[in-house]
């Protein structure tokens, strides 16, 4: 028995396995979660916890794939690796091409400057299965409220599949040969779903959301738990299938699965730590299993006959292509301006036009025929496709490895008559403390124009520096683990620096509602969200001590994409379109941090950030240079520009410790 070549005609045909069963219940459940996944994504922020349908996905590919596997393997003796891949391919590269092909496109047409590098890596990346593995790199945030998102962000999961399905077929063909009961085998598969369970709860205590969100190791966990599911309900080493359980068992084992997944949707949300630090996704994995097992279960039952319902097998069915569509349409077609629930409405109604043609036209004509499924002539499949696939590759890769725009080749004033930076001037240690904000403007420093200056980054994306916690007004957000590390460790940090002055640049959270020491949610404009924040500035002040002096940069004026904190209701919407007009015009947040800043002369000097970026309102550009790549975060044209202003300002308000 091996994973070895099937014949030739049969790798070529990708068909030595049988064609696989569909089931009407299981496509239903495809078709219910892709909805809401979907939902969620236009707006529909009340399935807040409609993610952890992704979790359902890889439960129900795993489960599927294996009993395919384990059929072939009864049947031939053996598992044909070659032909397993081609199918996966078949199956997922044409929507995913044309996808790609329509981001690269929309990517020259519409992107300014750093997101064609950035979205054209993604594309490449997307295509290579190793997205999810990028987002982590730059520290994605998958639910974050701020700046532009890639097109392709949601591809990420195509790229956990993939990378497990790479080593699918041989960890199945080894429990075949070392084990012969279906139970021992998948009693080792749902081990190690438990392993990586435990490995994600050690994670959690110091690894960012990202990390969590993104990673492979973290997500295998809902993979492994459809193969285990699949060994019991495959066929055995003997080719026959496990006795069935008592058909009221099965279906109580459906409505438990099916309930628990669905008390997710509306219980869940993207602050939710526990699913990760406390085993969360393994135990929404195997709700998900239960499900899989129940709808697989050919007997007539009330919850099959209700998930089988059109239209939902149908929406199962064309779910790849609703699930890879929709992000895009989202963001390309945002209806700024219309009531969201028409919005997401036209959204929904073109994602599903879109997947329903794809399904027809392409994915399931290559699927059952490969390229001779297309309706093209035989020259036509060999001389047109070949060049467009060749095409999408290289258009991802060129955009990808576009250089980055030189930090020191255009530096325009940002203020007319501005401070001249002194080369021998004081001080020369200087330490950054903020969210993401401050984080990529001191990664975008240019040391080589200032040799003389030495720059700590001790920034952290999306940390909030207040002890108060913050909110939605509908749902608390916790510290997420690294902000809490820089929380606790920056002074020892300073400290050790050596930096002569700490430059804290106001962090985009101080937008946000806050509870008060009494639990109630106090808002920008309120006094006593003044009152929270004089705190938690004394605190900070406290903290550094005699160690350094304090300059306090004020926010800048952005303008976040209406849609990113649209979609809510009640008390949650106003406050996140309060959010939104507070980031626009910071004055009320930065005339709070002026008036402590007063209480406290000599210890802290406050720079007016947004006097020099906006003193008549929002500005996009200045002297012919866009401000902010992704409408959050300084351009990196815009960096050396904010820099060229912001260290004469720091020199300006220095005085050093006696």
């Amino acid at each position: 028995m091996s994973a070895v070549f099937a014949t030739r005609r049969s790798r070529r045909s990708g068909a030595t396995s049988a064609p696989p069963v569909r089931f009407a219940a299981m496509d239903g459940y495809r078709g219910l979660f892709v909805i809401l996944v979907v939902l969620y994504h236009l707006g529909v922020t009340r399935l807040a916890g409609g993610w952890i349908g992704i979790n359902h996905f890889f439960v129900f590919s795993g489960f599927l794939i294996t009993r395919i596997l384990l059929s072939e393997h009864a049947r031939t003796g053996r598992i044909d690796a070659i032909a397993f891949y081609v199918r996966r391919a078949r199956r997922v590269l044409p929507a995913m091409l044309v996808l790609v092909a329509a981001v690269l496109v929309a990517t020259l047409l519409i992107g300014e400057g750093e997101q064609r590098r950035l979205w054209g890596g993604d594309a490449a990346a997307t295509l290579g299965f190793f997205l999810n593995w990028r987002l982590v790199q730059r520290n994605d945030a998958y639910f974050d409220q701020f700046g532009m998102p890639s097109p392709l962000r949601h591809a990420w999961t195509l790229s956990v599949e993939e990378q497990f399905y790479l080593v699918v077929p041989f960890l199945l063909l080894g429990l075949c040969v070392l084990a012969r009961r279906r139970a021992l085998r998948s009693g080792v598969v749902l081990a190690l779903a438990v392993g990586a369970a435990v490995w994600t709860a050690h994670l959690a205590q110091s690894a960012g959301p990202s990390r969590l969100y993104y990673g492979t190791d973290t997500r295998v966990q809902a993979l492994l738990v459809g193969v285990a599911v699949g060994f019991l309900l495959g066929r055995g080493s003997d080719g026959r299938r496990p006795a069935l359980l008592p058909r009221a068992a099965t279906e109580a084992m459906g409505w438990v699965g099916f309930a628990t997944s669905l008390s997710a949707v509306f219980l869940l949300d993207e602050a939710t730590q526990w699913v990760y630090t406390e085993g969360g996704v393994l135990l929404f994995a195997l709700a998900a299993g239960l499900v899989a097992w129940s709808a697989v279960d050919e007997r007539p039952s009330p919850l099959n006959r209700l998930m089988s319902l059109r239209p939902l097998p149908y929406l199962g069915r064309i779910s790849y292509g609703i699930y890879l569509y929709h992000w895009p349409i989202h963001l390309w077609v945002p209806l700024d301006g219309v009531p969201r629930p028409l919005a997401a409405l036209v959204q929904l109604v073109l994602t599903l036009a879109a997947a329903a043609a794809s399904y027809r036209y392409l994915e399931a004509p290559v699927l059952a025929h490969g390229l001779r499924g297309l309706p093209l002539a035989r020259r036509g499949r060999r001389w047109t496709l070949g060049p467009a696939v060749a095409a999408v590759l290289a258009g991802s890769v060129l955009l990808w490895s576009t250089p980055a725009p030189a930090l020191s080749e255009r530096q325009p004033d940002l203020v007319a008559g501005q401070r001249a930076y002194d080369p021998g001037g004081s001080p020369q240690r200087i330490s950054v403390l903020g969210d993401s904000v401050a984080q990529q403007l001191a990664d975008d420093f240019p040391a080589a124009t200032y040799p003389g200056v030495s720059l700590r980054n001790q920034a952290r994306e999306g940390c909030d520096l207040l002890p108060a916690t913050a909110t939605t007004g509908e749902q608390d957000i916790p510290v997420q683990a690294p902000c809490r590390t820089t929380r606790e460790r920056w002074p020892a940090d300073f400290r050790s620096s050596g930096s002569q002055v700490l430059v804290v640049l106001a962090w985009t959270m101080l937008a946000y509602p806050h509870r008060a020491p009494d639990g109630t949610v106090v808002r920008p404009g309120d006094p006593r969200y003044a009152q929270v924040i004089d705190r938690g500035l004394d605190d900070l002040l406290a903290r550094l001590g005699s160690a350094g002096r304090l300059q306090l940069v004020t926010l800048p004026c952005r303008d976040l994409p209406s849609d990113q904190t649209g979609g809510r209701s009640g008390a949650g919407a106003a406050d996140l379109a309060q959010v939104r007009r507070v980031v626009r015009d910071p004055s009320w947040v930065n005339g709070v941090l002026k008036s402590w800043a007063a209480r406290h002369p000599g210890a802290v000097h406050v720079i007016d950030l947004q006097a020099a970026t906006c003193p008549r309102g929002y500005e996009p550009t200045r002297a012919g240079v866009t401000l902010f790549a992704d409408r959050a975060h300084f351009s990196r044209d815009a960096a050396p520009m904010v820099w060229k202003w912001l260290l004469p300002q720091i020199q300006a308000s220095y005085a050093p410790v006696r």
